[in-house]
């Protein structure tokens, strides 16, 4: 065999791809329903972490809010007859 197995390069920033890429973060969930600590919550994930110069993972992850209940209309039966 004639010639290397391999190359190098040295990195400077120009030349590697993905160094500024910022952190990714997915869509937020669907609120979950309320839990037993009145409180419903939604998270999302990172989708891609940042290059090695890229911008960090600004934001939260999970969110919680407090559960909204909606007023119930009580309906009342007749009066029974006295015992």
């Amino acid at each position: 065999c004639v010639g290397a197995l391999a190359e190098e390069q040295p990195c400077g920033i120009e030349n590697c791809s993905g160094t500024h890429a910022p952190c990714l973060l997915g869509d937020w969930s669907e609120w979950s329903g309320c839990t037993g600590d009145e409180l419903a919550y939604r998270h999302r994930r990172v989708e891609a972490n940042p290059g090695y110069l890229g911008s960090l993972c600004d934001g939260n992850l999970r969110e919680a809010r407090a559960c909204e209940h909606q007023p119930v209309d009580c309906e009342l039966s007749a009066w029974s007859d006295w015992a």
